[in-house]
């Protein structure tokens, strides 16, 4: 057996175990009349495991088997003598369809969801600001192929409808396009949250938030399946950064040979988290059976693994940063933030930037790669310790007439990790291109400028009249620290 075989048969049946333990604890598995013929089950179950192809057919067979001596209509409130619980059921199509609230379905599914869960906070709203950031960073034509979709999560109607007043007064346009979408979830559709497993050392109120939330998740999955090709969770005290769509399509397509179950723009909790929609279903299943066991945040990475998922693929730098201060667990402060959050501070808004590929021989750290200097999407290229001779090196799709060349380096969070003696070099020819192992060869450079401070601002009609093939920005002496090459900017002549 191979070790990745093994691995997957541990994983398969320790997720089994806690099955059959959480169906044991609530008595899912034993009717009043039946609960003293264990055996009779322990058949049952080992039946199941023998015959199932994947970890869903088993939870499913085993949930049918839960519910198969009580109808849900007919089982007892859970209480100290039988210790019984009532099944949660999927919502069907109608249910569906009634939980819309605000907003309009759109006609075809889009590229994307974006699912924001709210409730109200005793002294702050920041949905508003989360709303604001999706919206401004965010262009016409991606709002024609995103959703968002926001989540009444109180239980309580007069909080809702605070809610949908604010809405319809501040974002009418929005909820008629269809772009952003209100739904709530029916009380019926809530499993006890009363007598819940106490672990981890939680509080009563703490796991009845965090079980409620996993239920509140798993509606929003439900709903979502249909709507987009992708769906992302985060929550409503976040802000984004512009070009975040694009970011997140450009990772889709660079993840889009390998069979990922989960992309994460975020480190965050559940914030960032990105899945198929033809995973929804079997998500929101799998988080209502385990509802009261674990935190939605643990649940999603159980689920990857049972998917055959063993990494996590994230996205640097994040798109995502949490903002809110007070939690939507009552008396809860937070200070939370992602230190792979960097605020687009672009300096240079007006430069045209014609289509080219940048490559450097300087190692990246992480997932800041050389092509984020000079790409729209959020993000920038950092490399550790430049040595002399090493270079960044733009080439154009075509050769391009240029009238100034803008670069800058450093950042807000590091703004020592600048070039500190570089020059910048243009070149009318590609000799040889350039692919992941080598860079490019260009000929004859001309040298236009050198760095101050990290930075150079500079016309090249004065020095370099003919068409740019290339871009390079040449290291002049090696340095112990490390370098962003925050922006790259071209402008043509007008």
């Amino acid at each position: 057996m191979t070790r990745a075989k093994m691995i997957h048969k541990l994983l398969y049946g320790g997720v089994v175990v806690l099955c059959l333990v959480s169906c044991w604890n609530a008595r899912l598995l034993y009717t009043a009349t039946d609960d003293k013929q264990p055996a009779k089950h322990a058949e049952f179950v080992k039946q199941v495991i023998g015959q199932r192809d994947t970890l869903f057919d088993t939870v499913n067979i085993l949930k049918q088997k839960c519910a198969s001596s009580n109808d849900r209509s007919h089982v007892p409130a859970r209480n100290a003598s039988c210790g019984m619980t009532p099944l949660w059921t999927k919502p069907n199509e109608e249910a569906l369809k009634k939980a819309l609230v605000l907003g309009y379905e759109r006609n075809e599914p889009g590229f994307l969801t974006v699912g924001i869960p709210t409730v109200e906070r005793k002294s702050e709203l920041y949905l508003t600001q989360t709303l604001d950031s999706l919206i401004d960073n965010s262009t016409p034509e991606q709002r024609s192929d995103v959703v968002l979709l926001l989540f009444l999560a109180d239980l309580d109607e007069e909080k809702r409808n605070i809610l949908k007043n604010m809405m319809m007064d501040k974002y009418l346009s929005h909820l008629e396009s269809g772009f952003i979408q209100v739904i709530q979830a029916p009380s019926g559709f809530y499993p006890p949250l009363g007598n819940l497993k106490l672990k981890y050392g939680d509080s009563k109120e703490r796991v009845y938030w965090r079980s409620k939330q996993c239920v509140d998740f798993a509606f929003m999955f439900f709903y979502a399946e249909s709507l987009s090709k992708y769906y992302i969770q985060i929550e409503d005290d976040v802000i984004t950064t512009p070009g975040y769509i694009t970011a997140i399509q450009q990772f889709v397509q660079l993840k889009s040979n390998i069979d990922w179950v989960t992309l994460e723009f975020s480190v965050l909790g559940f914030i960032g988290k990105l899945f198929h929609a033809y995973d929804l279903d079997r998500l929101a299943q799998f988080v209502m059976f385990f509802y009261q066991d674990q935190p939605v945040d643990f649940l999603y990475r159980y689920f990857n693994s049972v998917n055959g998922q063993q990494e996590t693929y994230l996205r640097v730098p994040s798109l995502f940063q949490h903002k809110g201060k007070q939690s939507s667990l009552k008396e809860k402060e937070m200070d939370m933030e992602d230190n792979f959050f960097e605020p687009d501070h672009r300096k240079y808004t007006d430069s045209d930037n014609p289509p080219g590929k940048v490559y450097s021989d300087m190692k990246p750290f992480s997932m800041y790669l050389p092509q984020l200097s000079y790409s729209p999407e959020p993000g920038f290229f950092w490399a550790g310790s430049p040595k002399e001779g090493q270079s960044v090196i733009l080439v154009f799709n075509l050769p391009t007439l240029l009238s100034r060349v803008a670069i800058a380096t450093g950042s807000d969070k590091h703004p020592a990790d600048m070039l500190e003696e570089a020059a910048v070099e243009l070149s009318s020819k590609v000799l040889h291109k350039g692919n992941e192992g080598s860079l490019p060869e260009c000929s004859d450079y001309v040298e236009v400028g050198r760095f101050l401070k990290g930075e150079i601002d500079v016309n090249v009609r004065e020095k370099f009249t003919e068409a740019v093939a290339c871009l390079r920005i040449h290291v002049l002496k090696s340095q112990v620290q490390w370098a962003v090459i925050r922006e790259i900017a071209v402008w043509l002549p007008h």
